[in-house]
């Protein structure tokens, strides 16, 4: 399957800033697959990381959480924040906006 090309540069432009650049795509393929437009827990995740609106995505609307640009950045953001190997920071970011 191609990737678009907005989802390949919002990736490779946070991937290093999120600290764990390997398990930072890894998470977003396991979570969306790289689709943008994924959605899970009826309609409550959404995006490349499944951005939740329980938590940092409450509030923002469902075209913005599917925007690939702020979808990698706040994941990049949580995974920054979070301690350890790449896979104790996906652990850690699942989800990112929880």
């Amino acid at each position: 399957m191609p990737y678009s090309p907005q989802v390949v540069s919002a990736l490779r432009k946070y991937a290093k800033q999120s600290g764990a650049p390997v398990a930072y795509v890894a998470a977003a393929m396991v979570e969306s697959n790289l689709d943008p437009n994924a959605s899970g827990d009826g309609g409550h995740s959404i995006g490349l990381f499944q951005a939740n609106d329980w938590g940092r995505g409450a509030g923002v609307d469902h075209d913005t959480r599917r925007d690939p640009e702020w979808n990698a950045r706040t994941a990049a953001e949580e995974f920054s924040r979070s301690a350890g190997s790449g896979p104790v920071r996906a652990y850690n970011a699942q989800r990112p906006a929880d």
